[in-house]
């Protein structure tokens, strides 16, 4: 209560009532907060992660994007999600299509791991369909549903993710090619050695090259098919052979590669480059 005093002449004293503080005990519970919710809505926010056409790799903007779901990852580590990818571009046949998309999704996963996200992810390839677009989206799962979709891509996934840490967003480069050494006698277990490659061009002009000797001397862009040669250095054995810049690579000893994905194909590149005599006596470059 507060007391005020009235004038001079009336020193009666008057109450004021003043209305008591509510008891702790009546004060409302906070509401528990959806986690599993508030990640979602988190996520359905955000757009999908754009790709460069024909390949596994992030455009700008893409990149940017899939910080942004690092991001979010990072604070619900809990969560199990999904990473869904569309591939609209003419490939060959549909399983062309699915395959680009996995390998976008799995992509789109190394570098959130590498963004220190801990979270249980799954892929999912879908393909072309007339809504998708070339880009990845990430959506909430559960636990059980990851560890299905996983089931049979272990191995696989397992190959790509080490290739896709070495290429991610750089370009694959054989190294450049060295002076011819002084001549000798080549050691016996290089004299036999062949490499039969064959080049074509948007023309229809084909070159079959014979190599015999490593490094090559040409770049391929990385996760690109088909593999087509980005440079070709001066003075290089491939140019000496007639290689020229914008062929691509359709046979490696006898075998098309023209069904191939990036991963395969340039599995079998390297694998046939690599049995080679290397021109560089110091160091054996694959």
């Amino acid at each position: 209560m507060l007391w005020c005093c009235g004038a001079k002449e009336d020193r009666t004293a008057h109450v004021i009532d003043v209305a008591p503080f509510h008891d702790s005990s009546e004060v409302l519970p906070v509401p528990e907060i959806d986690v599993r919710s508030l990640a979602k809505e988190s996520l359905d926010q955000l757009g999908g992660i754009s790709f460069v056409h024909g390949t596994t790799e992030m455009t700008k903007a893409g990149r940017t994007q899939a910080a942004k779901y690092a991001k979010i990852l990072n604070s619900f580590p809990d969560m199990a999600v999904k990473l869904v990818g569309c591939c609209s571009e003419d490939l060959p046949t549909p399983s062309h299509n699915e395959q680009l998309a996995r390998d976008r999704c799995r992509a789109a996963r190394v570098f959130l791991g590498m963004h220190h996200c801990s979270n249980h992810m799954a892929i999912q390839g879908k393909g072309k369909t007339s809504s998708c677009t070339n880009e990845v989206t990430v959506e909430l799962c559960e636990t059980e549903q990851v560890e299905i979709l996983e089931a049979a891509a272990v191995k696989e996934d397992a190959v790509f993710v080490q290739a896709q840490k070495k290429v991610e967003e750089t370009i694959v480069e054989a190294p450049a090619a060295k002076p011819e050494p002084v001549a000798e006698a080549p050691a016996p277990v290089f004299e036999e050695a062949r490499l039969n490659l064959v080049f074509s061009d948007d023309r229809g002009n084909v070159i079959k090259c014979q190599l015999t000797q490593r490094p090559l001397g040409v770049t391929f862009a990385a996760g690109q098919t088909p593999l087509a040669v980005k440079s070709c250095r001066s003075g290089s054995h491939a140019q000496e052979l007639g290689v020229k810049v914008g062929m691509v690579v359709t046979t490696i000893d006898g075998a098309s590669i023209s069904n191939k994905n990036y991963d395969k194909a340039w599995e079998m590149l390297l694998a046939a480059v690599s049995r080679l005599p290397n021109a560089n006596s110091e160091q054996d470059v694959n």
